[in-house]
């Protein structure tokens, strides 16, 4: 038995370990209590009162060992899905009050001090959508809304939202709503 719990412990297993024996010198004890044992029990002294009591012992043990572990992976869970929503919520903010500039995934994460990598896969799994689809969604809708409520000329809202060119601008939003910006007035004053 003492031989087993010393390869346990070498390998790295977690166990808890009763030892019962019929020696009752006190280097075997000692023995015991140095690879940790849960409890030494001398079989003659092994009455069914002594062997419940150890049992509910362990029992209580090992419920509160895995409760703690439990609890400590629900909270580092937490902890990360709280800073990934954090990151997320920043990013977005970041977006919002940037959208007449062209906003960049490697710009946006440097702003949260986060690997370009890390942050875009972080990104799509928090929302279900790319962070690039993102921007440019937000992008066009506020297109379609000064489009439907200003009279700025198309190459302005290009420039105001951050497109570098009319053409870029003309071609993205076709390819977002399916038709040009021009149809889409013309769709909306009728």
């Amino acid at each position: 038995g003492i031989e087993l719990i010393g390869q346990l412990k070498k390998s790295n297993i977690h166990s808890n370990n009763v030892i019962l024996s019929c020696h009752d010198e006190f280097t075997f004890a000692q023995q015991a209590i140095k690879l940790e044992a849960y409890d030494y029990i001398l079989k003659e002294s092994m009455e069914e009162s002594n062997i419940i009591d150890l049992l509910e012992r362990l029992k209580k043990k090992l419920d509160q060992e895995r409760n703690t572990s439990y609890q400590d992976e629900i909270a580092t869970k937490l902890i990360e899905m709280t800073t990934r929503n954090e990151d997320v919520l920043k990013a977005q903010k970041y977006v919002e009050s940037h959208l007449e500039n062209k906003i960049s995934l490697t710009e946006v994460a440097a702003h949260l001090h986060l690997n370009s990598s890390y942050f875009s896969r972080m990104y799509k799994k928090e929302t279900g959508e790319g962070f690039v689809e993102y921007v440019t969604r937000l992008k066009m809708e506020k297109a379609v809304e000064l489009l439907d409520h200003s009279i700025k000329s198309v190459e302005q809202i290009a420039y105001e939202l951050g497109f570098e060119s009319k053409s870029y601008f003309l071609k993205t939003f076709k390819r977002f709503y399916g038709l040009s910006p021009k149809s889409h007035k013309y769709k909306v004053s009728l």
